[in-house]
């Protein structure tokens, strides 16, 4: 008897010693951080182009445009790049699915994206979307704009005063794909956003960098997008538990901007 007593107490010290608890279980997914750096010497920021004309005949508006573009907020934004890492923002990275039907388990895009009017320009100056996610303008600026939603070198699907203090649905935008938002009150305003399906994805930040988490491992492909460079693919291998690092420069892209 003693010995079937001993024996079962060996039994259940054995199973919880060697149970594996969420933090002990192999990990099943890795992560890509992906960097986008200029190579050479970095282009400087250039104040948005607000025409004279424009001015002239909306002084107070101008007057809050002037004041944006002296502080440095109203700035071109089809290229910038940090002048300390030498990273370029916005870029839009996403991964697409696995050969073999591995899933990935990233953090979900977002299903309530929203752009704002804010300092005469939109911000963020990119959103992410998914086919399902209805996207609503605000407006935060003192003076009316409106929101005119385009598809990228397409014809244009919809256009929507926003008040200040106010704000607007412009609805889902069903297909996969790049929309620019545009006010035609403030010509020189211009954002972007993309449609993409559930999955890893990011924008580079200041640094020119974004992490993409729960990508399944193997070969996998990255799809990025800027609205200066182009697109371009990239080749990774993922390594489950570990965080693959890529680099690239505006060389890699298919547009090569004047260093």
């Amino acid at each position: 008897m003693r010995s079937l007593i001993t024996a079962a107490v060996l039994c259940v010290v054995s199973t919880t010693s060697f149970a594996q608890t969420p933090e002990s279980r192999p990990a099943t997914t890795g992560s890509v951080r992906i960097t986008v750096n200029w190579k050479g010497e970095a282009p400087t920021s250039r104040p948005a182009a607000i025409p004279k004309e424009w001015k002239s005949r909306n002084p107070d508006d101008a007057k809050v445009c002037d004041s944006c573009a002296d502080s440095g907020i109203l700035v071109d934004e089809s290229l910038i790049v940090d002048a300390a890492t030498k990273g370029i923002r916005n870029v839009v990275v996403a991964v697409t699915p696995a050969k073999d039907g591995s899933a990935d388990t990233g953090a979900p895009i977002s299903e309530k994206p929203v752009m704002a009017n804010k300092g005469c320009r939109f911000e963020p100056h990119v959103v992410l979307a998914t086919p399902s996610s209805p996207l609503t303008i605000t407006n935060e600026d003192p003076f009316t704009h409106a929101a005119s939603i385009a598809a990228l070198g397409g014809a244009s699907l919809t256009s929507e005063v926003v008040q200040p203090n106010g704000k607007t649905e412009v609805g889902k935008l069903a297909a996969r794909g790049i929309y620019v938002v545009s006010c035609p009150l403030h010509g020189w305003m211009r954002g972007y956003v993309v449609v993409l399906k559930q999955g890893p994805a990011g924008i580079t930040d200041t640094r020119g960098t974004t992490l993409l988490e729960g990508v399944a491992p193997g070969p996998r492909t990255l799809t990025l997008w800027h609205e200066t460079l182009g697109a371009k693919r990239v080749e990774a291998v993922v390594k489950a538990g570990a965080i693959t690092e890529v680099t690239i420069t505006q060389d890699d892209f298919p547009a090569k901007p004047a260093k």
